[in-house]
């Protein structure tokens, strides 16, 4: 979605990047790159912070999905999510 955002604003000023994240993220450098543009500064910003948020996202995902792992690796078997069910 956040891709698609990034597309959408750019298309207001008549840019155009191919649909790969790494297309436009290479496409995005070289033509944002400076302000030879023509673009708002804002404008050329918004793609490069909204990339990098894009970036510590996935790092955040990485490291919680790495915990729960490590969890799952020491919870017992039979167990759910590390508590212990109570018999009556």
């Amino acid at each position: 979605m956040l891709i698609n955002r990034i597309r959408g604003l750019l298309a207001e000023f008549g840019l155009s990047f191919p649909l790969t994240l790494d297309s436009l993220r290479q496409a995005t450098a070289g033509a944002l790159g400076g302000s030879r543009s023509g673009l708002p500064d804002v404008t050329r910003m918004a793609p490069k912070e909204a990339l990098e948020h894009r970036e510590k996202l996935k790092e955040k995902m990485r490291c919680c999905e790495q915990g729960i792992n490590e969890h799952v690796r020491h919870v017992p078997s039979g167990s759910a999510f590390g508590v212990w069910s109570k018999s009556l």
